[in-house]
């Protein structure tokens, strides 16, 4: 036994020995070269325009949206007219803002919490873009390119009006980008008559200019319609409804309802006005330089500009019927017109999770010849 315990080991010590003298003939083999760094697409801009839009998503967060392009494209009134380049929509939130509205010096996250000290990603909520993002656009060419932010950080230098900016932007399925800019920045107030959650106070004193000045009758038929339930996020009193319908058109509704706390079925019948009550729409306050609010129909959609229309109709007075069968919207407008509005098929409460629990608006775009105006929301 221990003869042959001695040639085991003997065997072993022996093979041990072998491919020893084995590795120290080969030849080392190289370390790998290192993983390249990713590219990131780097881009000196010039300030285009910024607007203030107070509590915009409803979390206690003060809101200032900044656009920055390349050098070499022309604006006029913060309308797009030519020129190849990047436009950079910069959402950024801040907890306390000083008497210029310009966020203060700082570091701000990409992410999607919408918490004061954060920028916002791109989200999506039905048909409509927000947060951060970028565009691209080519000279001669309506549709621009669109890359989504999914991460990220911006920094902000600020003394007085003049600001240094560090916008670094982690963009899906794409070369991340880098937007650099030091310059003066001024910030127009855009909350004027609006409250927390995007609501306004429906004192008609909004601006009402995309709906023809005479009085007519229309019809649309839409076959998407979406419900959506927040419940009291936006207010304590009953349940707030977001309605949202579509066509093959790109014609679309959005309409704002209440209902009492805890429904779990939107049919009923909502008369038009601006209480906020129970069985009620809200009645558009019509919209500011860029949006409409509801309650409104757009219609005359461009193609060329995706989600982009021309024209609206205000809902000042009527109902909004809803049935386990269908909607009806008969309404008056704000300048007279008789409208009504029809979709057949099911109803009930969306109960998707969107990408950000935030309430948004589609973009209204002004046209000169094919060029359309820059919105804090496109898709």
């Amino acid at each position: 036994m221990k003869q042959k315990f001695v040639s085991v080991l003997s065997l072993i010590a022996m093979a041990v020995m072998a491919a020893f003298v084995m590795v120290a003939c080969e030849k080392p083999t190289p370390e790998p070269d290192p993983e390249p760094d990713p590219e990131v697409i780097e881009e000196s801009v010039k300030f285009v325009l910024a607007e203030y839009y107070g509590d915009y998503y409803g979390s206690g967060s003060e809101d200032v949206l900044m656009v920055f392009s390349s050098e070499g494209m022309e604006f006029e009134d913060g309308v797009y007219k030519s020129g190849s380049g990047y436009v950079a929509y910069v959402d950024v939130l801040a907890d306390v803002l000083p008497e210029n509205l310009i966020p203060p010096t700082g570091e701000y996250p990409v992410g999607e919490d919408l918490l004061p000290g954060t920028a916002v990603v791109t989200g999506q909520m039905y048909n409509q873009l927000v947060g951060s993002y970028v565009l691209e656009f080519t000279d001669g060419v309506n549709e621009p390119s669109f890359y989504y932010v999914e991460g990220g950080n911006v920094s902000l230098k600020v003394d007085g009006d003049n600001v240094e900016m560090t916008a670094d932007f982690e963009i899906m399925d794409n070369e991340d980008m880098r937007f650099l800019f030091s310059g003066e920045v001024s910030v127009t107030d855009r909350t004027g008559g609006t409250t927390t959650g995007g609501g306004t106070t429906g004192d008609g004193g909004g601006d009402y200019s995309y709906e023809v000045d005479t009085a007519g009758v229309d019809t649309f038929t839409f076959n998407t319609a979406q419900f959506k339930n927040y419940g009291q996020e936006y207010n304590t009193e009953n349940d707030y409804i977001f309605l949202y319908m579509l066509n093959d058109l790109g014609e679309f509704a959005e309409i704002e309802l209440y209902a009492p706390k805890g429904t779990t079925s939107p049919v009923g019948t909502y008369t038009i006005n601006d209480t906020k009550g129970d069985w009620t729409c809200y009645r558009s306050p019509g919209g500011d330089s860029q949006y409409d609010y509801p309650s409104y129909i757009g219609y005359d959609v461009i193609p060329e500009l995706g989600s982009f229309y021309g024209a609206s109709y205000y809902l000042i007075s009527g109902t909004v019927e809803v049935t386990e069968t269908g909607i009806t919207i008969d309404f008056v407008s704000y300048n007279g017109s008789e409208i009504h509005a029809e979709y057949e098929g099911a109803v009930a409460f969306d109960t998707e999770t969107e990408s950000l629990s935030v309430r948004r608006y589609a973009p209204r775009a002004e046209v000169t010849g094919k060029q359309a105006r820059m919105m804090k929301l496109t898709e």
